[in-house]
């Protein structure tokens, strides 16, 4: 009788500890998932911080430009509308001495005049005097020369400046952007020579002509005055 308590003494304490080892099996299994779902949430929260970041960093770089954009818009813009105004007043005094001129050459050679001006720093006002004395604004104008006459809306000689402004042809001093490209270059040689006297250029522009001087002033004050009025 005591021998089959014991033995079941011992069955008893083996089926206790069976269930213990399952039970701390399961606790140690349980702690080990959490621990994984722990790890992965935080997998998961550097994933979308990261990603969160990037994003940040993406829509303020778009922000940035957009800011950029809108301020070089509006520079442009305003550079666009006063030089538009310019243009206008151009053309307009072009039309309303020389009718002969059409519309269309008459604002192309505004804008290549304004163009011209700002590329070779030398004052529209200036080329404009220049070119309405050389050639009332006719871009095929020749001067009168038996050798090498002056061509074009300002009237450059092309032997005598081709090779200073590379010049491949004479007849590229007929188009309206080589004519005033050339003149105008020539004006900025001649105002670099004399330390932007322009009394000095416009003589040697012409060729040492004192009336053609005084013409040019003319001409010069006429068109302010008309750019003035027309404000």
């Amino acid at each position: 009788m005591k021998i089959y308590l014991c033995v079941l003494i011992m069955f008893a304490s083996i089926i206790i500890n069976i269930g213990q080892f399952f039970t701390v099996r399961e606790k140690n299994s349980d702690i080990h998932y959490l621990r994984k779902a722990y790890a992965d949430l935080i997998s998961e929260k550097d994933k979308v911080e990261g990603k969160y970041s990037k994003a940040f960093h993406y829509n303020s770089t778009i922000i940035d430009e957009n800011r950029k954009l809108k301020k070089e818009i509006k520079e442009l813009s305003s550079t666009d509308i006063n030089e538009t105004k310019t243009e206008c007043k151009i053309t307009k005094y072009i039309l309303n001495n020389y009718k002969k001129v059409p519309p269309i050459l008459a604002k192309e050679i505004s804008r290549v005049i304004l163009e011209k001006a700002a590329e070779h720093n030398v004052p529209y006002p200036v080329i404009m005097a220049v070119t309405e004395v050389e050639s009332d604004f006719n871009p095929f104008s020749v001067s009168k020369l038996k050798t090498d006459p002056a061509r074009g809306l300002m009237q450059v000689r092309y032997n005598v400046w081709k090779e200073t402004l590379g010049l491949k042809s004479a007849y590229d001093l007929h188009s309206i952007s080589g004519g005033i490209d050339a003149g105008t270059r020539v004006l900025r040689t001649y105002l670099d020579q004399t330390d932007n006297d322009l009394d000095k250029t416009l003589y040697k522009y012409v060729g040492k002509d004192t009336s053609y001087v005084n013409l040019v002033y003319n001409k010069m004050g006429k068109f302010t005055a008309f750019e003035s009025s027309s404000n």
